[in-house]
């Protein structure tokens, strides 16, 4: 995909079709899915959309500390990462931003989508569109360090677990997560 491409993919209910045919994109009820590669001027929703999706999804395997330290982002540092070669795309239902991947160097940096919109394959496809990145970049492989809330997700989807290790914010919260490797070609 290349920096200018849009692609519809839409999304279909679990259990009810596939997704990713780059024809005409899917409907489900009244919500037109486009998954497409971030700009800058997205840099607010996707903060907002990552903050949620932590905050809504994650409490269950993290406490109130990591909670806080791991979802106090601001919208500049997306517009410093894309600006600094950090590839990103954003799932986008009307005018709202259902969630978002990045990835940079072989790494998989991030796979969040906004509660509402969970298990629908939003998230399997913005994985997708970060996958497909980094393989046109030449990388055989990808890895990423999974929170624990995600760990089964990326199991489904071909994630090979490699070890439980712990990341540090600026603060020094310690957030446990899971390291993981999958082989793109």
């Amino acid at each position: 995909m290349n920096r200018t491409e849009d692609v519809d993919v839409g999304y279909v209910p679990r259990n009810q079709g596939s997704i990713g045919a780059h024809g005409a994109p899917y409907i489900f009820g009244t919500m037109k899915i486009k998954i497409r590669r971030a700009k800058p001027e997205d840099a607010v929703k996707i903060s907002n959309s990552h903050t949620a999706s932590i905050r809504g999804l994650c409490t269950k395997d993290y406490n109130a500390r990591q909670i806080a330290a791991w979802s106090n982002r601001k919208a500049d540092s997306y517009r410093k990462a894309m600006a600094t070669g950090e590839t990103m795309f954003v799932a986008q239902v009307g005018e709202r931003i259902a969630g978002f991947s990045a990835t940079r160097d072989g790494v998989i940096r991030a796979v969040y989508v906004r509660p509402r919109f969970g298990g629908r394959g939003i998230g399997k496809e913005l994985l997708r569109a970060v996958e497909k990145a980094a393989a046109k970049a030449g990388f055989a492989s990808v890895k990423l360090s999974s929170s624990l809330t995600a760990h089964s997700f990326y199991q489904a989807q071909g994630y090979q677990t490699l070890r439980k290790t712990e990341f540090r914010f600026r603060d020094g919260t310690p957030v446990p997560c899971i390291n993981m490797k999958k082989r793109l070609t």
